[in-house]
């Protein structure tokens, strides 16, 4: 067994493993399964011509296999998580697993 079959099997293992950290949400319309994580909610802006009061930014992480979504998201796309519209800041690969940082806007 190479190392890249231990790391792909360590993506269903281990990081979205039912029981310990994964769920079924639904991202864009389709049933997959993945972990999100909620990083923070803040202020939309520092700088004061920018603010908005009530208006927050939430900051989430969501994992999950590319093979299981069908696509790679890309910077400024909007994507459904769960009924909640983001928009893409970053997504990257890790063997196999896509790491993608998620902004909504909260009130």
């Amino acid at each position: 067994m190479s190392l890249k079959d231990i790391m792909a099997a360590d993506v269903d293992d281990i990081f979205l493993d039912r029981d310990e950290n994964a769920e079924d949400h639904i991202v864009d319309g389709q049933t997959v399964l993945c972990s999100i994580d909620q990083v923070s909610t803040r202020e939309r802006s520092d700088r004061q011509s920018e603010q908005y009061d009530g208006i927050f930014k939430a900051v989430a992480l969501l994992s999950v296999k590319e093979s299981a979504l069908g696509y790679r998201p890309v910077y400024g796309q909007a994507i459904t998580v769960d009924d909640v519209l983001y928009m893409v800041i970053e997504c990257v690969v890790d063997s196999g697993l896509l790491i993608v940082r998620l902004e909504a806007n909260e009130s």
